[in-house]
């Protein structure tokens, strides 16, 4: 579904403000790694991972200390998950789940904690309700019935985690979202926010989360 992330690098591209910021030479290893899809028969399952380095891959190195704090800021002990659930039918129709539906079987769960349900609309507070506004429209101009489909949820992490939120990218472990019963599962930290992983014999570069090539089982070396 290569539509789909044209889609979120169209997002990239919009959050950036009026497409004049420069996107980190890394956004498109990002969008890869931030997107889970399942695609079972005619159902589509798709689940996108917005985390504060999805944000800042939008800003310039030069952006404002204060821009980057703003961003932190909003999404500390949160995790903003992009969701959609629907049925791909005859002619390109589409049938998805209602934003009711899906608040109501996506969960989730960070490492080995319990499961955490979303925030419902009105308990949102108003920034990230602001965000999830903005969101929602992009992507029914860009995709139109598919997009749709899409859903922004928002989950409160518990305090006992609630230090960690604003690192889940780059810290050790899994984030996993549940999706009317289907898992995807984020293994932490994200390769894309690494330093590539090297194999010093061959110069072959691996993503940064690779601990071994693929070739010849020799450990990799964190790129200089």
């Amino acid at each position: 579904m290569n539509y789909i992330r044209r889609a979120f690098a169209a997002l990239l591209l919009a959050c950036a403000s009026h497409g004049a910021l420069a996107l980190a030479p890394n956004a498109d290893a990002l969008i890869k790694d931030l997107n889970q899809q399942r695609s079972v028969d005619s159902n589509m399952k798709l689940a996108f991972w917005l985390p504060p380095e999805f944000f800042m891959a939008t800003m310039p190195g030069g952006a404002a200390a204060t821009q980057r704090k703003q961003i932190m800021t909003m999404l500390d002990g949160w995790v903003l998950i992009l969701a959609a659930d629907a049925e791909l039918g005859a002619m390109g129709s589409i049938t998805p789940r209602s934003r009711a539906d899906l608040l109501a079987s996506t969960r989730l769960k960070i490492g080995n904690g319990s499961e955490i349900a979303p925030v419902a609309d009105k308990d949102l507070r108003g920034d990230l309700k602001n965000l999830c506004d903005m969101i929602k429209p992009l992507f029914k101009n860009m995709l139109g019935a598919l997009g749709e489909a899409v859903e922004p949820i928002a989950f409160k992490v518990p305090k006992d985690v609630v230090a960690q939120s604003n690192d889940l990218a780059t810290s050790q472990g899994r984030l996993t979202v549940s999706l009317n019963g289907e898992k995807m599962a984020w293994r932490l930290p994200l390769g894309s926010l690494l330093p590539p992983a090297l194999d010093t014999e061959t110069g072959d570069e691996f993503p940064g989360d690779y601990r071994f090539s693929p070739y010849s089982g020799r450990p990799l070396k964190p790129k200089n």
